[in-house]
C-alpha cells in the first residue's frame, strides 16, 4: 500500500499536466465570424438589398428632391457585441468623389461597435445631394470591403446603371 501511495505522489503532477492539456484541447474554440455582403440598395434607410452582390442596379430609388443613395447591405454572424467593424465603399464616376479604395487604416477609423451577439444585418453607404441639373450620376462599378478587428472579412461589388 505504501508503495502505491509513493507511485501516485510521483505521477500526480504528470497526470495533472495531462488533464490540463486535455482540458485545453477539449475547450471550444472561439467561433470565426461569418460576414457576407448580401447585396446593394439605393433605397434610403433600407437594410434589404435591392440586388444581390455582383449584380446590376438598373433603377435608382431617388429620395427627396432627387437625392441619390447607395448602400451595401452586410450581414454578420458570430461577431461578439462591441467588436469593431469597419465598412469601406468606393467606386462610381469621378464626380461621385469615391474613386480611390480607402486604406484599411481609414476604414478602421470609421469602424463602429457591432451591436449584437446574434446575427445582425446593416447597411452602409452614401447619400448624394441633388445637383443643379437633377440627381447626381452614380453610375459605374462600386466596391465594398468589410473589416472585423482590422482584418478583411468580406468584399462586394455592384454595377449601377440608372442615370
Amino acid at each position: 500500500m505504501a508503495g502505491r501511495i509513493r507511485e501516485l505522489k510521483r505521477t500526480g503532477p504528470a497526470i495533472a499536466a495531462l488533464a490540463a492539456t486535455l482540458a485545453l484541447v477539449a475547450a471550444p474554440a472561439e467561433a470565426k465570424p461569418k460576414v457576407s455582403v448580401l447585396g446593394w440598395t439605393t433605397q434610403a434607410g433600407s437594410s434589404s438589398p435591392q440586388v444581390k452582390n455582383k449584380e446590376t442596379i438598373e433603377q435608382c430609388f431617388d429620395s427627396g428632391l432627387g437625392q441619390r443613395n447607395l448602400y451595401v447591405v452586410v450581414r454578420g454572424k458570430g461577431i461578439a457585441k462591441g467588436t469593431k467593424v469597419g465598412i469601406g465603399v468606393w467606386g462610381g464616376p469621378p464626380s461621385a468623389g469615391f474613386s480611390e479604395e480607402p486604406s484599411d487604416a481609414d476604414v478602421k477609423k470609421g469602424a463602429f461597435k457591432w451591436p449584437s451577439n446574434n446575427s445582425y444585418t446593416t447597411s452602409y453607404g452614401y447619400s448624394f445631394a441633388t445637383g443643379p441639373f437633377g440627381p447626381t450620376n452614380i453610375d459605374g462599378e462600386w466596391n465594398a470591403k468589410v473589416l472585423v478587428k482590422g482584418k478583411q472579412a468580406a468584399k462586394g461589388q455592384v454595377t449601377v446603371a440608372c442615370a
